[in-house]
């Protein structure tokens, strides 16, 4: 077999591969003799069919996958062998290329790659990035205390529906003339007033009595769509076959008294005497949201050191050849549309991989099998706790933790985070810092303009050798 490679721009290659029928005839003739032990054919026993036959019935499909499979191999192996750093996998120059498959017939194939930039990544204390202090105002103080009231309130049975109200009543699937359609759907549910997203339908619930009835479309009473096949009682697939006419008859309407801010109130939150007074209550909510709120902005620092890094770093990329690949790997009917929409993002992406990689490298970041096993235990100790269900014994954990991080995908998805944590953690321990406070609005408004840019969600795989 000969492979050739030829430049292609500043960022590709042509890999052309030429096979030989010397290369395939004996992987051929060993999966002829295979197939032999396989197939069976009236006339002749078992295992005993002439090779012949099977190249005639089979041989055009043994030639493909032998030669795909040598190919494929090759490719790999001359990639390896010449340490060719390439984004992607190679993938056919001319897609629309026809390949007539014989026996004993030479094979030519021209494969594209695309080759990563060499790039230099340099920071230090003369990078500034602005860490921001989200404070906790007044009016957010406030809101927490009145969710904690509704918390710890008291929930009463009412006879007209206000906005706050949980709401419960039967769904009836109506006919076109509506009237109750025969075999439809009935479902008993309840909806929360004050988070249905359609205004119109909201002012019709307000001010109902109970054991009165409206027509409405459940759609518009979800805020997800995906809540309304729950609401209905029905399966998630049906729904596209659910019409929008339905009777909604209020059962039960139920309100929650807030509770007293009084030391009752204050030990079912924080325990005995542990809080005295509303002030004291409000200082304590105020550092518990402002604790959240720094988590929020660590996860805004980290986006902003990505954008400072990438404005900083120029780093061209083969655009025309991704393009290409990423269609060719979605394997979607709409893949085009998509990678055309949301290149950009893709490529972003992209480019902070390679720059991770490159301090991973340029710092010989590691991430040891210890750390790993645990961070795998830290995540089951959670999932346990969010389930309500306690500690295990040491053993049990080690054992679930050991089978986590040995999952392929479970494993790379926790050493990826950890080589994360460790890059921003060197990052921003060497780039200067410039604290700035903001109320949480200008915060909420800092985060929404960059919400559209994501740092990419196409998964490149150039982890893997770290593990």
């Amino acid at each position: 077999m000969e492979i050739v490679k030829e430049p292609k721009g500043e960022l590709g290659a042509i890999l052309k591969v030429k096979v030989t029928p010397e290369d395939y005839a004996e992987q051929v003739n060993k999966a002829v003799k295979e197939y032999r032990k396989k197939v069976s054919m009236p006339g002749f026993r078992p295992g005993m069919v002439p090779p012949s036959l099977i190249k005639k019935m089979y041989g055009k499909s043994i030639i493909v996958e032998e030669v795909n499979g040598i190919v494929s191999k090759s490719l790999n192996e001359y990639i390896s062998t010449n340490n060719l750093q390439i984004l992607g996998y190679p993938i056919l120059e001319d897609e629309s290329q026809e390949v007539i498959w014989e026996e004993n017939k030479p094979y030519e194939f021209n494969f594209e790659l695309g080759l990563s930039p060499e790039i230099k990544v340099d920071f230090g204390a003369q990078d500034k990035v602005k860490k921001y202090k989200v404070a906790a105002d007044d009016e957010m103080i406030g809101k927490e205390v009145m969710e904690l009231r509704k918390r710890y309130g008291q929930v009463t049975k009412v006879d007209d529906v206000q906005e706050e109200d949980f709401v419960f009543g039967e769904f009836v699937e109506l006919d076109d003339a509506g009237q109750e359609k025969e075999g439809g759907i009935r479902n008993h549910a309840s909806v929360m007033v004050h988070k249905v997203p359609d205004e119109a339908t909201k002012k019709k619930l307000v001010g109902l009595k109970k054991d009165t009835a409206i027509e409405v479309d459940p759609r518009k009473l979800a805020s997800d769509e995906k809540e309304v096949p729950h609401m209905l009682g029905i399966d998630a697939a049906a729904l596209g076959n659910v019409g929008s006419r339905f009777r909604f008859t209020i059962t039960q309407i139920s309100r929650v008294q807030p509770a007293e801010v009084n030391q009752e109130f204050f030990d079912k939150i924080f325990g005995e005497n542990e809080v005295t007074t509303e002030e004291v209550l409000r200082e304590k909510i105020k550092e518990g949201l402002e604790n959240q709120l720094s988590n929020d902005s660590d996860s805004k620092l980290k986006y902003d050191l990505v954008d400072h890094l990438l404005a900083k770093i120029k780093i061209p990329l083969p655009d025309e050849f991704l393009r290409r690949w990423m269609v060719q790997a979605s394997k979607d009917e709409n893949a085009a549309t998509d990678v055309d929409k949301h290149y950009e993002q893709y490529a972003r992406g992209l480019r902070w991989q390679l720059v991770e990689n490159q301090i991973i490298k340029d710092n010989s970041i590691q991430v040891s099998h210890d750390e790993a096993l645990g961070f795998a235990k830290q995540r089951i100790q959670a999932q346990l706790a969010y389930y309500g269900q306690g500690a295990i014994p040491d053993e049990d954990l080690h054992k679930y933790a050991h089978q986590l991080i040995h999952n392929e995908e479970e494993g790379r998805k926790i050493y990826d985070q950890l080589y994360d944590e460790k890059v921003f953690d060197l990052v921003r321990n060497q780039v200067t810092l410039v604290e700035k406070e903001v109320s949480f609005k200008e915060f909420v408004n800092l985060v929404e303009n960059k919400k559209e840019e994501k740092s990419g969600f196409f998964n490149f795989g150039f982890r893997k050798n770290k593990k």
